[in-house]
Parts: structure tokens; sequence; C-alpha cells
């Protein structure tokens, strides 16, 4: 456990970080673990040239033509939900890892689906601040032992909100 108290940049990663894992089992997307310990991150994340803050780590990478329209808005929503998390408790600077994510699935949707991404985005946008502010209880609770812990399995994510409902 780590005495010393957490700086902002700490405390907004951390939240960040929490909203993915959160709403990532919400939606079914399984991982190894969610970290804000930079050195871990910065070893598995893959933004040149910057500190690396944290990441969660899935179990795999989606095989990405093999999603449903719905299974890309769910990873968009758990991409966003690190952000509104972020957001809720500081001006979050959004990560290069984040947009290089959002788009790489935006890109994908739009080759196999030949809709106009922009409506879905939104409403994944829209969406997502609902579902931020409903398991806001659960990201505090994650957030707060990833400030003690700084790396967390999915199973104790699943511990620390008491299952997902």
């Amino acid at each position: 456990m780590n005495s010393k108290t957490p700086t902002q940049r700490e405390i907004t990663a951390a939240y960040h970080e929490a909203g993915h894992a959160v709403i990532y089992l919400y939606k079914n997307i399984h991982f190894d673990f969610v970290t804000i310990d930079p050195k871990t991150a910065s070893e598995i994340g893959d933004e040149e040239g910057e500190e690396c803050r944290g990441l969660v780590k899935p179990k795999k990478y989606p095989l990405i033509d093999k999603l449903t329209r719905e299974q890309l808005k769910d990873y968009l929503i758990a991409i966003y939900a690190g952000l509104e998390a972020g957001l809720q408790i500081d001006d979050f600077v959004i990560s290069d890892g984040d947009v290089v994510f959002e788009t790489f699935i935006i890109e994908h949707f739009v080759r196999s689906t030949g809709e106009d991404p922009y409506n879905s985005v939104s409403q994944a946008q829209d969406e997502v601040r609902g579902e931020v502010q409903q398991h806001w209880s659960e990201i505090t609770k994650v957030a707060l032992a990833l400030l003690r812990e700084k790396t967390l399995t999915e199973e104790r994510v699943k511990e620390i909100i008491g299952g997902v409902r």
C-alpha cells in the first residue's frame, strides 16, 4: 500500500481507468487488469513519446471484423466512459491511446456497415453520460482501490463493486 498523497493527475487517471473498467464489465468485455502504475502501463501501452498513465488490458484484443454493430458501439461506450469519468474529476486531457482505438473502431464501423458513423458515435456519447452517472459509485470504489493498489485484476474489480448486476 502506498502512503503518499496522490496527485491530481493520479486521481484523474484513476477515475479515467476505473470508468473504462467498470463499463467494460457491464458491456461484457473482459480484461486481464486495469492499472495506473506508469511503469506497468508504459510496458504494455503503445503511446509513443508520451508517458502512459494507465490502461485496461483486454483479455484478448477483439477480432474487429467479427464484431457486430452493437459490439462496436459497446467498445465506443467503454472508451468514452473513461473520458467521461476523468472529466467528472478534472479538465482531463484525452489520451492518445483512446483516440487511436476510437478512430480504429469508427473506421471499421464505416467499412463494415456503410452507415454514417456520426449518428452512432453521437448516440454512444449520449449513452455514456447515463452509464457513468448510473455506475458512479462503482467507478469511485474502483478509482479509490486503484489509488491504493495501483493494479487490479478483473476479478478484483468485480469483488470491489460486488459483482456485475
